[in-house]
């Protein structure tokens, strides 16, 4: 009898675990995109920041500025690439202010998370700089 309960315990452990197996592979696979999402976002940050402080001292152009973030990252999110990563030069206080805004169209690499979620996940940041010139900015 005691032989039949262990037997019965152990399917019993096995049915658990083949139940649970698909919630549990979701799940890791789920922090591989969320990894590359936390990365990417803090690559787009740092980017913004790098604009907004440059057009802190050039805010009459937003192309130099625009080539500035696109040539200060090497990293996972390749800001080259006009393609997924769009950037606007704004001018939100009468030429006190220059905001650069970023936005990522960060792809999936996961089957089942690419899924539910249409293939990507947009991420967008911004940064504000205070322009430090008498020249007046210019948005893009």
């Amino acid at each position: 009898m005691i032989g039949r309960l262990r037997a019965s315990a152990r399917g019993l452990a096995e049915v658990e675990f083949v139940a649970i197996l698909p919630l549990l592979l979701l799940l890791a696979v789920g922090v591989v995109d969320l990894g590359r999402g936390l990365i990417a976002y803090s690559e787009l940050e740092q980017a913004a920041q790098e604009g907004a402080i440059y057009g802190s001292f050039a805010p009459s152009d937003p192309a130099l500025i625009e080539t500035r973030i696109r040539t200060s990252s090497d990293g996972m999110v390749d800001m080259s690439d006009a393609g997924p990563v769009t950037i606007a030069v704004e001018c939100p206080d009468a030429d006190a202010k220059i905001r650069v805004r970023l936005t990522y169209a960060l792809q999936l690499v996961t089957p089942i998370v690419s899924d539910m979620f249409g293939g990507t996940i947009q991420l967008a940041t911004q940064s504000v700089g205070t322009n430090f010139t008498d020249l007046p900015c210019t948005a893009s």
